[in-house]
């Protein structure tokens, strides 16, 4: 059965806030039984994504049953054999390997044993009703090869991966799958790579030193000490509640001391005279408090009077320090004060059982500006490290583009005969070195909020104005362009433009602004589609002189959701790794440079049912028409 690594690991994913849907459920595809438990629970064929969204369709008073009832499946089995760790991840490799071999010989479109599931429960003859694959497999298990000659590739895959080890799977590889020993040892070195890899993401570890079976124990009685600490309205209840449950886990009872914001001190409760600074230079309490580590408590000579004093109220000699501290990390509420004996697992016992009562500590009313004082403090320490972090990523990320330009340059020099390529080369040149502006600019973590900032107070925004021409630099963005066009199938046109028109705008922020605006559009444009782009000049709006760019394509149109909230980051309908940001990008830099966006519609689908509006000869698609002052005039209020 299902190692207690496993199990305990589940749990622990269950009991965070908000629970990782698609970690769990890529946990529970690593094992046969857990994934016939929960599999079974929701009576789904074996498939990861059907139930990675059966299980975030549930609300989460019910998700957190059904993890509730895991726990109680397991416990109901206490001394059942189970498999080790390493027993584990064997029959998860064979499975893994089954699906390496299944991607290598299957057709493309043929996806049902991409992932492992299926192998790995036709492996471990768990029985799932719910899925045919898994049950033929299970059904011709143990055939002879011979008559599996003209059987279905799954067949012939997983005769390999049951076989025993050795010479008989080398055998069966080339009769069955036409496989040389060496490429056979190749897919499953891939497929031991890819279960280090998963273990890896997933935190699992070896549970040899760890007594899962007693964290599995745990988890569920907190849960069930969280739920009495719940009925309390202030820190009294709380410390009465505290005292009357924590005798099932430790011997004497532990001293809570929390922390008074206005005095700045760890004051114990019940009250008893005793106040410990919290940048005392001495006191270990205070250490454990702005560490946020458990810190040993024992007798000596150098002991401060204070630390020494809480050991006589214990009656130890040792005792341990645990920070009062949420599983999320939130600053300490406090400190918990227990004494060494002869728990179980103390340090770990202490710990999660502080975190329990640091969150209901957190709740009580008259604790919240404590913290959101210390939530404060936490934003700024997250502030330099991150900001520490982007300086070190645009550091190594200029420097493959300074090797870029350095060919470019290069390229350059050796292309100069060439009009056209060298013009080209600038443009990627160019290309590139908006780019790396726009690391250079990453690396600033903007201030947080503060209070004090009144509503007058505006965000000075940097700008780098100067005179553009702007219809060679239409003509030459445009080119960029063609690159993308040609790979989406989409004709990318620009209207003739004559004359010359000088405006007086952040050269680069423009870029983003149409470069965002036509990948878009030839992103949204159905093949064989069009992009038009067309400036005109000696345009007047509202009394002011300006340029129009217009873009125009044949998508299918932007839906109204999408138009109310422009300036918010959108959900992307277009998948991959696009993510929605490209329109909140393009409001915000039109609103930097005073920029008018007008946005035209004429949506793919009418209001005839299942009629599309080509298809009753209308045109449908979207217009972005930018208004470009010929003067800068500062940033648009609003």
């Amino acid at each position: 059965m299902t190692p207690e690594v496993l199990v305990y690991r589940v749990l622990q994913l269950g009991n965070d806030s908000p629970i990782d849907v698609e970690s769990i459920v890529q946990l529970i595809c690593t094992d046969a039984d857990l994934a016939a438990f929960w599999f079974g629970l929701i009576r789904i064929p074996a498939e990861p994504v059907l139930l990675e969204q059966g299980l975030k369709q549930l609300p989460a008073q019910q998700l957190a049953g059904l993890f509730s009832l895991q726990a109680s499946h397991y416990t109901q089995h206490p001394g059942t054999a189970r498999l080790s760790f390493e027993q584990w991840s064997s029959v998860l490799e064979s499975a893994t390997w089954g699906s390496v071999l299944w991607r290598m010989l299957s057709r493309a479109d043929d996806q049902r044993f991409d992932t492992p599931l299926k192998f790995l429960l036709a492996l471990s003859g768990v029985s799932q009703v719910e899925d045919q694959d898994v049950l033929a497999l299970e059904r011709f298990r143990g055939v002879k090869p011979e008559l599996l000659e003209d059987a279905s590739v799954e067949h012939q895959i997983f005769a390999v991966i049951s076989s025993l080890e050795g010479i008989e799977e080398i055998r069966l590889g080339q009769l069955l799958l036409n496989l040389r020993p060496d490429e056979l040892e190749l897919t499953r070195s891939t497929a031991r790579t890819e279960v280090a890899q998963l273990i890896e993401d997933l935190t699992l570890k070896s549970d040899e030193d760890t007594n899962c079976s007693y964290l599995i124990w745990l988890e569920q009685h907190l849960q069930k000490v969280s739920q009495a600490f719940s009925q309390a309205t202030d820190l009294t209840e709380l410390t009465t509640l505290h005292n009357r449950f924590c005798g099932s886990l430790f011997s004497t009872v532990p001293l809570i001391f929390n922390r008074e914001m206005e005095a700045d001190h760890l004051t114990q409760s019940p009250p008893s005279g005793l106040s410990i600074g919290v940048q005392s230079a001495t006191s270990l309490m205070a250490a454990a408090f702005r560490e946020r580590q458990i810190l040993a408590l024992e007798e000596s000579p150098e002991l401060a009077v204070v630390d020494q004093q809480i050991l006589d109220q214990v009656a130890a000699s040792e005792a341990l320090i645990v920070p009062l501290q949420g599983q999320d990390g939130e600053a300490a509420q406090g400190v918990m004060v227990v004494a060494e004996g002869e728990d179980f697992d103390l340090v770990v016992t202490a710990a999660k059982y502080a975190e329990v009562l640091a969150e209901h500590l957190r709740q009580l009313p008259g604790l919240v500006e404590t913290h959101q004082e210390n939530a404060l403090e936490e934003v700024m320490a997250f502030r330099q490290l991150e900001q520490a972090r982007l300086r070190e990523l645009v550091h190594e990320a200029n420097n493959p583009l300074s090797i870029v330009h350095n060919y470019l340059h290069i390229l350059e020099l050796r292309l100069g005969h060439d009009e056209e390529a060298a013009s080209q080369l600038k443009l990627i040149s160019a290309e590139l070195g908006r780019a790396g502006e726009i690391f250079t600019k990453a690396r600033e973590v903007p201030e947080p909020p503060r209070p004090s900032r009144t509503d007058d107070e505006q965000v000075i925004v940097e700008t780098q104005v100067s005179e553009l021409e702007i219809m060679g630099w239409v003509v030459n963005l445009v080119q960029v362009h063609q690159g993308l066009a040609q790979q989406q199938g989409v004709n990318l046109l620009v209207d003739d433009l004559e004359g010359l028109s000088v405006v007086m705008v952040d050269a680069g922020k423009l870029t983003q602004i149409v470069g965002n605006l036509l990948k878009n559009a030839l992103e949204a444009t159905p093949r064989n589609g069009t992009v038009n782009v067309n400036c005109k000049t000696k345009v007047y709006r509202q009394g002011v002189a300006g340029v129009m760019i217009e873009i125009t394509d044949t998508g299918p149109g932007l839906p109204e959701d999408v138009l109310d909230t422009l300036g918010q980051p959108q959900s992307s309908t277009k998948g991959g790794d696009h993510q929605g940001l490209g329109l909140s990008v393009v409001h915000r830099l039109c609103q930097e440079l005073n920029i008018a966006l007008d946005i035209s519609v004429i949506p793919g689908v009418t209001d005839v049912p299942g009629v599309v509006g080509a298809a009753r000869g209308l045109k449908s698609g979207s217009t972005f028409a930018l208004f470009i002052p010929s003067q800068f005039v500062g940033p648009a209020t609003e």
